[in-house]
């Protein structure tokens, strides 16, 4: 019968194990891919993109392409392997949605231009931290749905 205490250091390498390995495949899933790494290795691409002063229409193209990679680089470090994907349709997918957060960070940039220009300081910095934060949403969301989207 086991002790209370190993019982516990069961439960605490299962967790250990659980965040580690992929469970379809068995393989050590890369730290940066892991979920619970999700926020430590985003949350300077975001800073970045949301919080940088004189931003400029490649400049968000730019950090869009960084972000949407290192999402897609989560969808297939966490993906179900038990559905099969081949290089072609993860290619599409990673495509489509680097081509829709590039396309609305740089039309947004476009249309607001004018705006843009007439602000400065906080307002400035807020503004184009909306404008790259709908940005990364949409196209996380685009991510998700090509990147995933034979387990939809």
């Amino acid at each position: 019968m086991l002790k209370p205490e190993e019982i516990i250091e069961i439960r605490r390498a299962d967790k250990l194990v659980g965040g580690a390995v992929h469970p379809d495949t068995n393989e050590i899933i890369p730290f940066y891919m892991r979920l619970n790494g999700f926020v430590v290795f985003n949350f300077p691409i975001l800073l970045v993109s949301l919080f940088t002063r004189n931003q400029t229409p490649m400049f968000n193209a730019g950090m869009q392409l960084v972000n949407q990679t290192y999402n897609a680089g989560m969808n297939y470090g966490n993906r179900n392997a038990t559905t099969t994907y081949t290089d072609s349709d993860l290619l599409r997918g990673y495509s489509g949605a680097v081509v829709t957060s590039m396309s609305i960070a740089l039309v947004s940039r476009m249309i607001l231009a004018r705006r843009l220009a007439a602000m400065s300081g906080a307002r400035l910095i807020l503004a184009s931290a909306f404008l790259n934060y709908f940005a990364a949403a949409f196209a996380g969301t685009a991510n998700v749905a090509l990147m995933r989207f034979k387990e939809i």
